[in-house]
Formats: structure tokens, C-alpha cells, sequence
């Protein structure tokens, strides 16, 4: 699951992954995110810093609630 506000960004990391033939599902924000993660599990979530509703720190921090080894990269454009 690629997570980022950014639609160019988001959409970038999406082609790369698809290249490498792998099934990408995406999300805008991070109340989205939750939503979709409680619905399905991902062998890897790309998550941003900075999102609408939800930020990317209280998303892992649910995240890691139920799921404590759910593998997770976090990306940011923060200095």
C-alpha cells in the first residue's frame, strides 16, 4: 500500500512498484489508510509524514496497535 498526499508522488512510487510486477493498492490520506488496512492486509505499507485527517505518525502508531511486525517505510519531504 503506497500512502501520500502528493498525487505525483504517490502515483510515481505506484508505477515503480508495478514495473516490479507487484499489486499496489493507494490512499490520499490517513483516515482512508486506516480504513483500508483494517479491511485488507499488505505485505508492506509506504507511508508519508504529512497527511490530511490522519497523519502518517498516528497511522503507524494504530497500525502498530494491531499489528506489531506489519512491515512499514516511512517516507517524508521534511528536512
Amino acid at each position: 500500500m503506497v500512502v501520500d498526499d502528493e498525487p505525483a508522488i504517490r502515483e510515481l512510487i505506484t508505477d515503480v512498484l508495478n514495473i516490479a510486477d507487484f499489486q499496489v493498492t493507494t490512499s490520499h490520506d490517513g483516515l482512508d489508510a486506516l480504513n483500508q488496512i483494517r479491511r485488507e492486509k499488505f505485505d508492506l505499507i509506504i507511508l508519508d509524514v504529512n497527511l490530511p485527517k490522519v497523519d502518517g505518525f498516528a497511522v503507524l502508531e494504530k497500525v502498530r496497535q494491531g499489528a506489531p511486525t506489519q512491515p512499514i517505510i516511512m517516507i517524508s519531504a521534511r528536512t
